[in-house]
């Protein structure tokens, strides 16, 4: 969420600050269109209010306009070059747009004048990723899973970029971590078998697959990674069981047809 800077308010000038607590409270709140309405009603009498432009721009990154957060983004970083928060939500920006040489200059901007800032860490971490930087990406993971090691995403993308990047130690080290956090959430369950499976760790794949399933047994989804993943260790029965049981629950899925 974008961090607003509180200002005191000059003599005879217009009172932002009352605008930007009502701003950011519909931006809690989610109501991005009233968001976008009300920093441009500061921003037509205070074109330079950096607090205004920058939550205009999470608002629209939050509403998909990615053009439109980017455009009001630089508006801002132009104003204020290397503000942490601005270069971070830029960087961010830029990332979702695929611009992701432009977004690792800013994010690496942010994190040189914020240092110890997770979610940027994760955002350069993904943007050196897609660059093709998997040992700078494998490292900035690693930074960040020094302050949150049991950060599940971090954790997933940590196996990523050392999968990748032909690491297969540093892979099964933070598949390892990753099998000991307790994941609650379905998708991230999910996602974790398929990382795993995808950087032929296909024992931890098994392992995260049954821990997904403890928890959501009636997931064809979760049935089927486990089939595909022991396929893969050769365990021909086993795999049509699992791929028998997701029919089960969803007898047209055509993933768990086309597998079995």
């Amino acid at each position: 969420m974008p961090r607003s800077r509180k200002r005191r308010p000059k003599t005879g000038a217009p009172k932002s600050a009352p605008a930007i607590g009502a701003v950011l409270t519909a931006f809690e709140g989610r109501d991005f269109p009233l968001v976008v309405d009300r920093c441009w009603q500061i921003l037509a009498s205070e074109p330079g209010n950096i607090d205004a432009l920058n939550i205009l721009g999470g608002a629209f990154i939050e509403l998909g306009d990615v053009d439109a957060a980017i455009d009001v983004l630089g508006r801002a970083i132009s104003l204020k070059p290397g503000d942490p928060t601005i270069e971070a939500n830029l960087g961010a920006a830029l990332a979702t747009a695929k611009r992701y040489g432009e977004a690792e200059a800013h994010l690496t901007e942010a994190l040189s004048r914020a240092p110890g800032d997770v979610g940027v860490m994760v955002n350069l971490a993904l943007a050196q990723f897609e660059l093709g930087r998997f040992d700078r990406s494998g490292e900035t993971f690693a930074a960040a899973l020094a302050l949150a090691p049991d950060n599940i995403t971090i954790l997933i993308g940590a196996i990523r970029a050392a999968g990748a990047g032909g690491n297969r130690t540093s892979a099964e080290r933070y598949a390892r971590s990753a099998l000991a956090v307790d994941v609650q959430n379905p998708a991230m369950q999910r996602e974790l078998t398929r990382v795993l499976h995808e950087h032929n760790l296909y024992e931890q794949g098994l392992a995260a697959a049954n821990a997904a399933l403890a928890t959501s047994p009636a997931s064809a989804g979760l049935h089927i990674d486990k089939g595909v993943v022991l396929s893969r260790l050769g365990r021909h029965d086993d795999a049509l069981a699992c791929f028998d049981a997701a029919l089960g629950y969803e007898p047209d899925n055509a993933d768990s047809m086309m597998w079995r």
